[in-house]
């Protein structure tokens, strides 16, 4: 993140640990490609190829796992998210309801 105020970069999320359920600045990120904000405050990143998973960092700094799964796919429309697979995730979009809607590159669909 680039302060505008402050001229200067920020290291919102990124670190070494393997971990989802962890402080954004200790987790290990899979080639983060989009981001979004909600109006909760919420960061949402979407990882391409590596992690094709959509993580959230709430506004006290946790990462979790929203949806997607590290294996690379087509699946899990109409279930839980968790359970979904993406191949290749390149961006996403908060909408005003709160919906998420993400860019599937490789499967050629936009799902929400």
């Amino acid at each position: 993140l680039v302060s505008a105020r402050a001229d200067r970069i920020v290291l919102v999320a990124g670190g070494a640990r393997d971990a989802t359920g962890v402080p954004a600045l200790e987790a290990a990120l899979k080639e983060p490609f989009g981001t979004e904000f909600d109006t909760a405050g919420n960061t949402w990143i979407v990882e391409m190829v590596s992690g094709n998973r959509l993580l959230k960092v709430d506004a006290s700094g946790l990462l979790t796992h929203a949806a997607g799964q590290l294996k690379a796919g087509f699946s899990g429309d109409g279930g839980p998210a968790l359970q979904a697979q993406f191949n290749g995730p390149h961006n996403l979009a908060v909408l005003p309801g709160g919906d998420i809607l993400i860019g599937d590159t490789w499967n050629g669909r936009v799902r929400k």
